[in-house]
């Protein structure tokens, strides 16, 4: 009967250690996804902050949705992953690099999405969730600017497979 309880105790500690690997791994794993998702955060700001920046420079006449949508695809920050969104105070998006012109016609009102109504109450919001349009997990960083003689939402979008495929800094 010893036996059997001396073999039963053998397992133990490979159990414990099992155990605490698990939970080593689980925490690297969180620090890790913590670490990644800051780092694109940080980077998606500073690519707002830019064309921020450059509305604030060129001064833009917003005066249709056509004038909108052709300045910010001229942006140097419009590229393939970027996402550039101009939104109006009532949520119509006036403005986005990822659609044409008829599909913007077509596009949803946006005064219900998180990052917008964080923007447009105290200057600045973020979220992460599911683009419907572009069928992807997408981070969104959103400010508040005066534009010509009116509020906008700009809101800049980077792709989440982005924020796997980036290096940590």
């Amino acid at each position: 009967m010893s036996k059997l309880i001396d073999k039963k105790w053998q397992m133990l500690p490979v159990i414990a250690l099992s155990v605490c690997m698990m939970v080593g791994l689980y925490g690297f794993y969180i620090t890790l996804e913590k670490s990644i998702h800051d780092s694109v955060r940080r980077t998606t700001e500073s690519l707002l902050a830019d064309v921020i920046y450059e509305i604030q420079e060129d001064a833009p006449n917003f005066v249709s949705s056509q004038t909108i949508d052709d300045y910010i695809g001229d942006l140097t920050q419009a590229d393939a992953d970027a996402r550039i969104q101009v939104i109006n105070g009532f949520g119509t998006v006036v403005g986005d690099t990822a659609l044409s012109d008829r599909a913007l016609v077509d596009l949803d009102n946006h005064a219900d999405r998180p990052e917008f109504i964080k923007a447009w109450e105290t200057g600045v919001g973020e979220d992460v969730r599911f683009s419907s349009v572009l069928s992807v997990d997408m981070f969104y960083s959103a400010r508040k600017m005066y534009v010509g003689d009116q509020d906008y939402v700009i809101v800049l979008a980077v792709p989440m497979h982005h924020l796997k495929a980036s290096p940590t800094s």
